[in-house]
Protein backbone atom coordinates (compact mmCIF):
# COMPACT_ATOMS: atom_id res chain seq x y z
CA UNK A 1 0.00 0.00 0.00
CA UNK A 2 1.35 3.39 -0.91
CA UNK A 3 -1.28 5.98 -0.08
CA UNK A 4 -5.05 6.45 -0.21
CA UNK A 5 -7.55 9.00 1.06
CA UNK A 6 -10.79 8.85 2.98
CA UNK A 7 -13.32 11.65 3.16
CA UNK A 8 -15.84 11.27 5.95
CA UNK A 9 -17.91 13.10 8.51
CA UNK A 10 -16.75 13.69 12.08
CA UNK A 11 -18.66 11.43 14.47
CA UNK A 12 -19.61 12.58 17.97
CA UNK A 13 -18.67 16.23 17.52
CA UNK A 14 -21.80 17.45 19.25
CA UNK A 15 -20.72 15.62 22.43
CA UNK A 16 -17.33 17.30 22.66
CA UNK A 17 -16.96 19.54 25.70
CA UNK A 18 -13.45 20.66 24.68
CA UNK A 19 -13.97 21.90 21.12
CA UNK A 20 -13.94 25.64 20.49
CA UNK A 21 -16.00 25.51 17.31
CA UNK A 22 -15.69 29.27 16.71
CA UNK A 23 -11.89 28.84 16.48
CA UNK A 24 -11.93 25.86 14.11
CA UNK A 25 -12.00 26.35 10.35
CA UNK A 26 -11.78 24.47 7.08
CA UNK A 27 -8.19 23.56 6.23
CA UNK A 28 -7.12 23.09 9.86
CA UNK A 29 -4.91 20.09 10.45
CA UNK A 30 -6.10 17.62 13.09
CA UNK A 31 -4.48 14.62 14.76
CA UNK A 32 -5.80 11.06 14.90
CA UNK A 33 -5.14 8.96 18.00
CA UNK A 34 -6.50 5.63 19.26
CA UNK A 35 -8.99 6.00 22.12
CA UNK A 36 -10.15 2.45 22.93
CA UNK A 37 -11.61 3.28 26.36
CA UNK A 38 -13.33 6.58 25.58
CA UNK A 39 -11.14 8.52 27.97
CA UNK A 40 -11.39 11.78 26.01
CA UNK A 41 -15.10 12.34 26.61
CA UNK A 42 -15.17 11.12 30.18
CA UNK A 43 -17.67 8.50 29.06
CA UNK A 44 -16.23 5.05 29.03
CA UNK A 45 -16.80 2.83 26.06
CA UNK A 46 -15.07 -0.33 25.03
CA UNK A 47 -14.47 0.11 21.33
CA UNK A 48 -10.92 -1.14 20.78
CA UNK A 49 -10.92 0.53 17.37
CA UNK A 50 -12.06 4.03 18.35
CA UNK A 51 -9.96 6.76 16.71
CA UNK A 52 -10.30 10.19 18.31
CA UNK A 53 -9.76 13.46 16.43
CA UNK A 54 -7.98 16.40 18.12
CA UNK A 55 -7.31 19.94 16.98
CA UNK A 56 -3.72 21.19 16.99
CA UNK A 57 -4.18 22.56 20.52
CA UNK A 58 -4.98 19.05 21.77
CA UNK A 59 -8.73 19.56 22.20
CA UNK A 60 -10.92 16.57 21.45
CA UNK A 61 -13.31 17.18 18.55
CA UNK A 62 -14.88 13.78 17.91
CA UNK A 63 -14.12 10.47 16.23
CA UNK A 64 -13.52 8.87 12.87
CA UNK A 65 -16.71 6.90 12.14
CA UNK A 66 -16.66 3.24 13.09
CA UNK A 67 -17.02 2.11 9.47
CA UNK A 68 -13.46 3.43 8.87
CA UNK A 69 -11.88 3.00 12.30
CA UNK A 70 -12.52 -0.77 12.30
CA UNK A 71 -10.01 -1.11 9.48
CA UNK A 72 -7.58 1.71 10.34
CA UNK A 73 -7.12 1.27 14.11
CA UNK A 74 -5.52 -2.20 14.05
CA UNK A 75 -3.05 -1.02 11.40
CA UNK A 76 -2.21 2.11 13.40
CA UNK A 77 -1.64 0.04 16.56
CA UNK A 78 0.72 -2.34 14.80
CA UNK A 79 2.60 0.60 13.29
CA UNK A 80 1.89 -0.26 9.66
CA UNK A 81 0.21 3.01 8.69
CA UNK A 82 0.00 6.66 9.61
CA UNK A 83 -3.03 8.88 9.14
CA UNK A 84 -2.81 12.60 8.45
CA UNK A 85 -6.05 14.53 8.52
CA UNK A 86 -7.49 17.98 7.95
CA UNK A 87 -10.94 19.50 8.09
CA UNK A 88 -12.58 20.05 4.70
CA UNK A 89 -15.53 22.04 6.01
CA UNK A 90 -16.81 23.05 9.43
CA UNK A 91 -20.28 24.02 10.57
CA UNK A 92 -19.93 23.84 14.34
CA UNK A 93 -19.69 20.18 15.34
CA UNK A 94 -20.74 19.13 11.84
CA UNK A 95 -17.35 18.68 10.17
CA UNK A 96 -16.02 16.78 7.21
CA UNK A 97 -12.56 15.19 7.31
CA UNK A 98 -10.00 14.46 4.61
CA UNK A 99 -7.66 11.68 5.79
CA UNK A 100 -4.52 10.58 3.98
CA UNK A 101 -3.47 7.05 4.92
CA UNK A 102 0.05 5.91 4.06
CA UNK A 103 2.50 3.16 4.88
CA UNK A 104 5.12 3.87 7.52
Amino acid sequence: MDKFTIETNLAGGSYSTEAKWNEIKAGDLVTVRPDPMGSTLGRKHSDPNALAIYDMKGRHLGYIPKVHSQTLAPLIREGSIKVQAKLLWVDGPNCHLHCTVSSK
